[in-house]
């Protein structure tokens, strides 16, 4: 059997991106599936980087893909994943091997990603590529009022009440260059799944 091979995941169009990203994620801890809308959104709020970003294949079908956002000297995992008849074969490691080149490249000096904490192999594996613990960040989804609908705001004006008060540096799809891609492109305020993650990040080192 032929060892797997890593491409660009450009050479994929959005439907193949969302297709293979929704087989990778299979059994995950949260459903999930994407389509070819979710990926494009994705892609635009979160700066990923589609040449950057990476494929893995092996006997000519696709097995896995690793996304990677970037914004200056700063990186973002946006999912790793491989099909399960993949997993445990060493793919996951290599293709986050390959975002690391790829980020340095472009001159990362650190790269973020976030992850849940009952994923303990994607954390064991994290903690070997050099990441280390952050914070704990509780991401909530909230149902409105009792009775009645929530109350709306200006998504502008939400915004800049969020940077006042902000004491924290926000994960990458929350932060203001998401938040200011999402307010453009809907103008609506935030909307999250309910999970408690880690967030872990590296420096880049050169060579």
């Amino acid at each position: 059997m032929a060892d797997v091979e890593l491409q660009p995941a450009s050479d994929l169009s959005d439907e193949d991106v969302a297709a293979l990203f929704t087989a990778s994620y299979e059994g995950y801890l949260v459903p999930f599936a994407v389509d070819a809308a979710a990926v494009r959104s994705l892609t635009e709020t979160c700066d990923l980087d589609r040449a950057a970003s990476v494929i893995a294949v092996r006997d000519g079908e696709r097995v896995g893909l690793a996304n990677l956002g970037l914004r200056g000297r700063e990186a973002w995992v946006g999912g790793v994943g491989v099909v399960p008849t993949e997993r445990r074969r060493g793919t996951g490691s290599r293709l986050m091997q390959a975002l690391h080149e790829n980020a340095r490249s472009h001159g990362v000096e650190r790269v973020w990603l976030e992850v849940i904490v009952e994923n303990s192999g994607a954390i064991a594996l994290y903690e070997q590529l050099g990441y280390e613990h952050v914070r704990e960040l509780e991401v909530w989804s909230l149902a409105g009022a009792a009775g009645g609908e929530a109350n709306e705001t200006d998504a502008a004006e939400a915004h800049a009440w969020i940077r006042e008060h902000r004491v924290e540096r926000e994960p990458w799809q929350r932060d203001d260059a998401s938040l200011g891609w999402i307010i453009a492109a809907i103008g609506i305020s935030l909307a999250a799944v309910g999970a408690v993650l880690i967030w872990v990040r590296s420096r880049m080192k050169s060579g």
